[in-house]
């Protein structure tokens, strides 16, 4: 995946991003509508003036985890839970503690805010956790 163009400069000056670097704030419904562009790049097919991003933020309940963190199924009660996953490069921060050392992973029931790149291609996995990711339905069909 290619990054997007850098930003430009308006005509006052101020630098302008391209929409490729927004990071949506959206429902789960929503996600369902996303369809993906050229590049990498997705964009809600059921609004005229879409933005288009590679990345969004939801946010939901924990209703199921991996044993290690490494996979997270949110649900926000909009449309169809989604299953995250979190590379080991990702750390979950608490908000309840002044600390800047890493929390736990989030267990059921946790209400979490997660911002991320959308993918059609889930990582491999195992046999039993390839049905269970096949069964949270996926957005971004294209």
């Amino acid at each position: 995946m290619e990054p997007p163009p850098p930003p430009t400069a308006a005509e006052d000056g101020d630098l302008v991003a391209p929409d490729e670097y927004s990071v949506p704030k959206i429902f789960l419904k929503m996600l369902s509508t996303a369809r993906m562009l050229p590049g990498a790049v997705y964009h809600f097919h059921n609004f005229e003036y879409s933005p288009r991003f590679q990345r969004v933020w939801i946010q939901g309940v924990v209703v199921a985890a991996s044993p290690d963190g490494t996979s997270l199924v949110i649900d926000d009660s909009t449309g169809d839970p989604v299953e995250i996953y979190v590379p080991p490069t990702c750390r979950a921060y608490s908000m309840r503690t002044a600390s800047k050392a890493p929390a736990a992973p989030p267990g059921l029931g946790t209400y979490v805010a997660c911002m991320g790149a959308l993918t059609n291609n889930p990582p491999p996995r195992e046999a039993e956790s390839a049905a269970a990711a096949a069964a949270v339905g996926w957005g971004g069909d294209g």
